[in-house]
């Protein structure tokens, strides 16, 4: 967890090799706005991971090994602009056609990214 750090707005924790997030670990970041996690092994993002952060506006989850998560993950509807999952093995599934609706009735990525899929 991040003590003490109230008015952050800014956390790049790419290429370390992180492989999981506790289920805390961003709830003491109430003014982060863009949070990078690029190029680490993460497979998987728990429900409610993202939703203490209100002011998140750019959540980057590039390159890491995400086949699917749940929709609570992201933080709450409205600030999120632009989100990450490109070179991610995400499984095409009922899991998660959640995904491209949210994304479109958001305006989250004014263009729709590349996704890559892997069929299930």
């Amino acid at each position: 967890q991040f003590v003490g750090l109230p008015r952050l707005r800014v956390l790049y924790l790419y290429s370390n090799r992180i492989r999981r997030l506790e289920r805390k670990s961003f709830t003491r970041l109430p003014s982060l706005k863009e949070l990078s996690l690029l190029n680490n092994t993460l497979r998987a993002i728990l429900p409610h991971q993202f939703s203490a952060l209100p002011d998140l506006t750019t959540l980057n989850l590039f390159s890491n090994r995400i086949g699917t998560f749940h929709q609570t993950a992201l933080p709450p509807p409205g600030k999120l602009q632009r989100l990450y999952l490109q070179k991610n093995p995400l499984i095409c599934d009922c899991h998660l056609e959640w995904l491209p609706i949210k994304l479109d009735w958001e305006g989250i990525n004014d263009r729709l990214f590349d996704l890559f899929f892997v069929d299930s």
